[in-house]
């Protein structure tokens, strides 16, 4: 991992935790992490397709990180 990977995890892991979002990890599957927001009060699932990105359990969509 070079130095620009690194700080780009850092400062996705700091948004994550923002209180902008305060996600809660609370399971992790071979391919996907379930996260919930404290913020929102809702589920989100975070995977991975050749890029991060969030979907809301409850409400669809998806959020490219």
């Amino acid at each position: 991992m070079n130095l620009e990977s690194t700080i780009t995890w850092h400062l996705f892991l700091r948004e994550l935790e923002s209180v902008n979002h305060r996600f809660e990890l609370m399971e992790v599957r071979d391919n996907w992490l379930l996260l919930y927001s404290q913020t929102t009060d809702q589920k989100y699932e975070l995977r991975e397709n050749h890029a991060l990105y969030l979907t809301c359990q409850n409400k669809g969509g998806y959020m490219p990180l």
